[in-house]
């Protein structure tokens, strides 16, 4: 089966996070698969912030929309 079909069949959601930080490169890869995503007929220009540390993103997720569990 086509890899990327698998991923899309196969993938579940996480309901358990660790306090273990995500290693820098798999990050970089993330957020650079990320960049390629459709955005409406690239009339929006993709702004991803990493936030890496926990006491940051409390704050943050204050006031961002569906950032429960955060």
């Amino acid at each position: 089966m086509n890899e990327v079909l698998n991923a899309i069949y196969e993938r579940r959601s996480v309901k358990k996070y660790t306090d273990r930080p995500v290693p820098a490169e798999l990050l970089d890869e993330i957020l650079k698969a990320g960049s390629f995503a459709a955005n409406g007929k690239a009339w929006q220009a993709p702004v991803m912030v990493a936030v890496t540390a926990f006491s940051t993103s409390r704050p943050i997720s204050q006031f961002t929309s569906g950032s429960h569990g955060m």
